[in-house]
């Protein structure tokens, strides 16, 4: 990304649910980072009008920066710059990305600086890699897309696991928390697609859709294997509900819980 001085850039936080990292190859920036996300939306935040406090440090030639989803921040350009990076989710993070794709939902993108509609298709890959990692270590035989009947007799069965078992012999997979996170935001897309400005969803292609169904089979598989993920699942359920409850949307209607009781 190549800016001029002294180009600005607004508060915000990079594109939604992700984790950033920058490395500065030419010129210097000064980053204005504020230490919370205010409740309101960023475009009309009042900086003058709040206690929220800033820190403020300059990335220069050859630094890297990483940022965790929904970093709120404003940049100035001191010098003409050239910066490169991108966009990841961090499974140390993924609690933190749920928590910014409710945001989303509720406020829209005008808080970050794009929307990237491939999220939920990553999300659904790292599900399909964690499901496979499980599955493995259940003595099943490893189904590629389970189906309904599939995951119907699995949940008859007596085949179950702790997760500190799973993560003794697999040290990869997230902590409980972060795991959780992810199975709640792959069964619930919904809750979390940002609205467009004119209200509308914003589109993206039917191969996610697609998949959907899917990677709900595999989130109820993943909970009926591993009980102790059903804590977390239920707080994160629970945080969708109360997120659609306190709007005016119509998928309160369509939210089918897997473990919270509504």
């Amino acid at each position: 990304m190549c800016a001029t001085q002294p180009a600005y850039t607004r508060l915000h936080y990079d594109a939604g649910k992700y984790a950033t990292h920058v490395t500065s190859t030419r010129g210097a920036k000064l980053w204005i980072v504020a230490d919370e996300l205010p409740s309101e939306g960023l475009a009309d935040f009042k900086p003058d009008k709040s206690e929220i406090e800033y820190v403020y440090f300059v990335l220069e030639r050859g630094s890297t920066l990483s940022m965790p989803p929904g970093w709120p921040h404003a940049v100035l350009s001191l010098t003409d710059t050239f910066v490169q990076g991108g966009h990841l989710f961090n499974k140390y993070a993924l609690t933190k990305s749920f928590t910014i794709g409710l945001r989303e939902r509720i406020l829209g993108i005008s808080d970050t600086n794009a929307s990237n509609v491939g999220a939920e298709a990553i999300l659904q890959a790292v599900l399909k890699h964690y499901y496979y990692c499980i599955a493995s270590k259940q003595g099943t035989g490893l189904v590629r897309d389970p189906s309904e009947e599939y995951v119907e007799h699995e949940e008859q069965a007596c085949r179950t696991t702790t997760y500190t078992a799973l993560t003794r012999d697999n040290p990869l997979l997230p902590d409980i928390e972060n795991m959780a996170s992810l199975l709640a935001m792959t069964a619930h897309p919904f809750a979390f697609e940002p609205q467009s400005p004119k209200g509308k969803p914003i589109e993206c292609p039917i191969s996610i859709y697609t998949q959907r169904w899917i990677s709900s089979l595999r989130v109820r598989l993943l909970l009926h294997w591993v009980p102790d993920l059903h804590e977390a699942m239920c707080t994160r359920e629970k945080a969708i509900y109360d997120s659609l409850k306190g709007s005016k949307s119509r998928m309160l209607k369509i939210f089918k819980p897997l473990v919270y009781h509504i």
